[in-house]
């Protein structure tokens, strides 16, 4: 009997052991991070290697908008960071702009998504609709509908969706 009931109050300091970890590990809500900066821009490269776009972000003279969007992350929990990036630039003197189909290439728009289980690249957009209004001096409402360009044959197109508030960043 006395067996058993070590037993049992092993098991049982385990599994409120696993409780106090818990509590001593919180999770990380997710969030999302919608900013805007001016005299930026988009560099495209095509990289022959690959059969690609690659882009830098570059000093220039257009208002860059990024979306950054992090799942939640948990210390307790090895390699679960994730997270995705939209981003892409106008002209400086708009206060407004819509842009449909193909006229999204003309903002350099691209996609990627991080963390440890994914594969980093960025993606081309070149679907949907991308439009926005300057609703202050430092912030737009930006709406986003948009498809990527699939990069290799098995892979289909993601739909990225959104209505938010960009803020201006310094």
């Amino acid at each position: 009997m006395k067996y058993y009931f070590s037993i049992l109050l092993m098991l049982i300091n385990c599994f409120i052991s696993c409780d106090k970890a818990e509590e001593n590990n919180p999770c990380q809500p997710e969030t999302t991070i919608s900013t805007w900066k001016v005299n930026k821009e988009i560099k495209v490269d095509f990289n022959s290697e690959f059969n690609r776009n690659d882009y830098s972000i570059i000093e220039g003279n257009k208002l860059l908008f990024e979306y950054n969007h992090s799942g939640a992350q948990c210390d307790h929990f090895i390699d679960d960071e994730w997270g995705e990036k939209l981003i892409f630039h106008i002209e400086i003197s708009q206060t407004k702009f819509e842009y449909n189909e193909n006229d999204i290439l003309l903002t350099n728009c691209f996609y990627q998504q991080y963390g440890a289980w994914v594969n980093h690249n960025k993606y081309e957009i070149k679907n949907g609709i991308l439009k926005g209004e300057k609703i202050s001096d430092s912030t737009w409402e930006i709406t986003v509908n948009i498809y990527t360009i699939p990069l290799f044959e098995d892979e289909e197109p993601k739909n990225i969706q959104f209505k938010t508030i960009f803020t201006e960043s310094n």
